[in-house]
């Protein structure tokens, strides 16, 4: 045989008995369950672990939130009309804040990339971080963001929608929002999660994950109902409305089975749209620990593990006035945060100072006084006063620079615009000072 006819034989075996390697097949991905539905009690030992992001169990905003279940009714067929379907045309008008500049260096921010980093300056003291979230006022006393740092990432709370809306026989069955033209609920929390969106910066993603179609009018305190044909009577001032108004919350705990849905991790708080004289608080906060979040914490709720807040929202009023619910509930929760810091270190206490009560330390108010009310919602006062409300653009450093402003500064008078001022304010950067986190929205 001939060397070459031996040297192909030998690549020839040598290919033979060495197979191609391949890759092996990808396991495919098991699909995750989103349905929100109510859990028999048998398996709640089925519990999701708790979220550790937000104050009350906001989602983690690393896993993807659950795609909306379908609607679950109550005593109702569900509603055919679309969750955040139409536009908002009941809602106030808000002014459109144009003069807040922005700057161009936001690297970093909810998971961007950073920028290429520069040639290493000399070392200098560096000064406290407080970078924010969202670039909302003046940005000449920021230092240069740290690549180390920690990234603020938004957050994406569920939430249990319950729309208490029933039908009246005697009206032709038109529903109460029909009758006396209220609100539409949809477009209600449709406005509500934007501006809270917006003004948060990006940080907070309210999710409606269920809505729930409920035709009773919910039990007060002392068991007494409304008919239908009753409360019309009441809203016609043909009759006076039922003494005393106040809500049985235990009873709504057990018609919706909200103690298992939540230990199941089906939301993290509950929102409920009802009417005049439900017996309603703005808000109200249950679960071990509670406190007082605009109303007293709801008894004998230990059992739901940790702590939940439940709005309610009237129907007949417009977005303004939820937003000043969730302002009251912002008060009552950053208030009991700084209680035990002392008044030298009460920065909640110095956030909400007016002109009334401090004369010449004016800072951002709070939802019924502006920095220069003289009464309970005074927004439209149009005396000057210097305000240092653009200080906490850049909390913590708090430069005191006075600004002088008027109604004009947050909206005119109007309520929805105020309150939007008001929020753009609250603090969202990153680090902690006295062992609170900078990021008071968290």
């Amino acid at each position: 045989m001939g060397l070459l006819d031996r040297i192909g034989k030998v690549l020839k075996s040598a290919t033979e008995s060495s197979p191609a390697k391949t890759d092996p097949p990808a396991k495919p991905e098991t699909p995750q369950s989103t349905t929100t539905a109510a859990k028999p009690a048998a398996e709640t030992s089925k519990q999701a672990a708790p979220s550790t992001t937000g104050l009350f169990g906001g989602t983690n905003a690393e896993t993807a939130p659950a795609a909306p279940a379908e609607k679950k009714t109550a005593d109702t067929a569900p509603s055919t009309k679309g969750l955040f379907g139409g536009t908002d045309t009941d809602a106030t008008p808000v002014a459109d804040p144009k003069d807040l500049e922005k700057p161009d260096a936001t690297e970093g921010l909810f998971g961007a990339a950073a920028a290429p980093a520069e040639a290493p300056a000399p070392a200098v003291e560096k000064a406290p971080n407080s970078r924010k979230l969202q670039a909302d006022g003046p940005t000449s006393t920021l230092p240069e963001p740290d690549p180390q740092e920690k990234q603020i990432m938004p957050v994406h709370p569920k939430v249990l929608m319950i729309v208490h809306n029933p039908p009246v026989p005697s009206e032709g069955n038109k529903r109460l929002t029909e009758i006396f033209k209220w609100h539409d609920p949809d477009k209600l929390a449709k406005g509500y999660i934007e501006d809270l969106q917006k003004v948060s910066g990006g940080y907070v993603n309210y999710e409606i994950v269920e809505r729930i179609d409920s035709n009773i009018f919910p039990p007060k305190a002392d068991g007494f109902s409304y008919t239908p044909d009753e409360y019309v009577k009441v809203m016609r001032k043909e009759a006076k409305p039922h003494d005393p108004d106040w809500l049985d919350y235990q009873k709504r705990i057990e018609t919706f089975d909200l103690q298992n849905r939540f230990l199941n991790g089906d939301f993290d708080e509950v929102w409920v749209f009802s009417f005049p004289y439900a017996g309603e608080y703005e808000s109200i906060m249950g679960g071990p620990g509670g406190f007082w979040c605009n109303a007293p914490a709801i008894k004998n709720t230990d059992r739901f593990k940790r702590r939940f807040v439940m709005m309610g929202f009237n129907m007949e009023r417009g977005v303004d006035c939820m937003l000043e619910n969730f302002g009251h509930r912002t008060e009552s929760i950053m208030t009991e945060l700084y209680k035990r810091r002392g008044k030298n270190k009460d920065m909640w206490k110095l956030f909400t100072q007016y002109e009334k009560q401090n004369p010449g330390d004016a800072q951002c108010g709070w939802m019924h006084y502006a920095p220069n009310s003289v009464k309970d919602y005074d927004w439209g006062n149009t005396t000057p006063v210097t305000s240092y409300c653009d200080d906490w653009y850049t909390y913590p450093q708090l430069p005191h620079h006075g600004k002088t402003m008027d109604n004009k500064t947050w909206g005119g008078g109007d309520m929805r615009a105020h309150h939007l001022w008001w929020y753009e304010h609250i603090p969202k950067t990153t680090g902690e000072t006295d062992g609170i986190s900078n990021n008071w929205w968290e």
